[in-house]
């Protein structure tokens, strides 16, 4: 079994441990001090996916930018090469601040 020094993977691998002791998905959440659908889900996802389950995700399927990197990179290259646009910028920001 992988190692783990992240605390919430720790806490679902001891959740999914003690089910099979026969400790009901209240106990379990009551013990990790979670909602008893978490303990639930918990216990799913190892029964579905086995202890890939339990890894916690890097992306969390977050609503995904509206831009890319390089046209992040291209319009903030624009505005610092042109000072009139950053003024303009500021201007529209300030103004939307005090309404």
């Amino acid at each position: 079994m992988e190692k783990t020094s992240d605390k919430r993977e720790y806490r679902r691998v001891v959740a999914v441990l003690q089910k099979p002791d026969g400790k009901t998905y209240d106990y379990l959440s009551r013990e990790q001090t979670v909602h008893i659908r978490t303990a639930k889900k918990w216990l799913g996802d190892y029964i579905k996916n086995g202890i890939k389950g339990l890894k916690i995700m890097e992306n969390h399927g977050g609503p995904k930018p509206r831009i890319t990197d390089e046209d992040r990179d291209a319009i903030l290259s624009v505005l610092l090469m042109n000072p009139i646009f950053l003024e303009d910028l500021f201007g529209f920001l300030a103004s939307a601040m005090c309404a």
